[in-house]
C-alpha cells in the first residue's frame, strides 16, 4: 500500500475512536486507583449490578471514561467480593 493511503486509513481510525469516546458514560463513583485492572475487578462482569464493558480488552480506562462533574472523585478501597 502507497504511505499516503495507510496515513489516510490511520486518520480515519483515529477520527473514529475519538468520536466513540465522546459518548463513554462517565465516571461518577470513587474509584481505587486509575488503574485498568481496578475499573475492570467490578466492570468486566458486572459484579453486583455494574455496568460490564461490551470492550474488556482496550486499555486505558479513563482515557474516554472521564469523571463526570470534571474533577476526580474521592478514592476509596474497592472492596473484593470475595
Amino acid at each position: 500500500m502507497r504511505p499516503h493511503v495507510i496515513a489516510a486509513i490511520l486518520m480515519i481510525v483515529m477520527l473514529l475512536m475519538c468520536s466513540s469516546c465522546k459518548e463513554a458514560p462517565k465516571v461518577t463513583h470513587p474509584i481505587a486507583d486509575k488503574s485498568d485492572s481496578s475499573c475492570l475487578v467490578c466492570h468486566q462482569g458486572g459484579v453486583k449490578g455494574t455496568p460490564a464493558t461490551s470492550h474488556p480488552k482496550y486499555k486505558d480506562c479513563l482515557r474516554c471514561h472521564e469523571y463526570a462533574g470534571g474533577k476526580e472523585p474521592v478514592k476509596q478501597q474497592v472492596q473484593s467480593n470475595r
